[in-house]
């Protein structure tokens, strides 16, 4: 969907039909000028595939939103990104079932699935790629970049605002950089 609704773009959210025939996503220009902020929402199981009513009690409890802020008039368009990727998998090592989210800061743009990420990172300013959601209460843990690591800023390790920034600026791209979540300090 989109803020404003329907000006100066509309977004299409239709069920879905046989043969891929409906259209999600599709954002067109209904005014000559003016900003919009488009939220995409999904679940990140099964469901998210599906447009039938929830059947799982924490459905809404594990939806995730992405945001992209839309800009229609004659302004010349942004330059291009200028950077580079880092990408790599997720583990644990620790029981409980950790859910380790990556998120970008500073202009680090990043995505994940529940084994891997990626994230888009700018060749200057200060991004910071972050990794969260593994703490437990009263209990210790570290995220560790391995292999090929990336430069650890901070960490929080304990209780459940567990949480780590890494600084990726100048790192050489196309290579894999993995996380993994452990109940002792990184010795990497």
């Amino acid at each position: 969907n989109e803020t404003p609704t329907n000006i100066p773009v509309d977004t299409t959210n239709e069920p879905l039909a046989d043969n891929n025939t409906h259209l999600r996503g599709e954002i067109s220009k209904t005014a000559d000028a003016g900003e919009s902020t488009v939220v995409a929402s999904g679940h990140r199981g099964n469901i998210g595939f599906t447009d039938t009513l929830a059947i799982d009690p924490t459905y809404s409890s594990q939806l995730t939103n992405s945001d992209i802020y839309v800009k229609v008039g004659d302004a010349a368009a942004p330059p291009p990104f200028v950077g580079i990727t880092i990408a790599g998998n997720l583990s644990e090592t620790v029981p409980g079932n950790p859910a380790i989210v990556v998120t970008g800061t500073g202009g680090a743009l990043c995505g994940q699935t529940s084994a891997d990420y990626s994230c888009l990172v700018p060749t200057t300013g200060s991004p910071r790629i972050a990794v969260s959601g593994y703490g437990r209460k009263d209990n210790n843990r570290w995220a560790c970049s391995i292999i090929l690591t990336i430069p650890k800023l901070s960490e929080v390790t304990m209780g459940e605002t567990a949480k780590a920034i890494f600084n990726p600026l100048g790192l050489p791209t196309g290579v894999t950089y993995d996380f993994v979540v452990q109940d002792m300090g990184c010795t990497f």
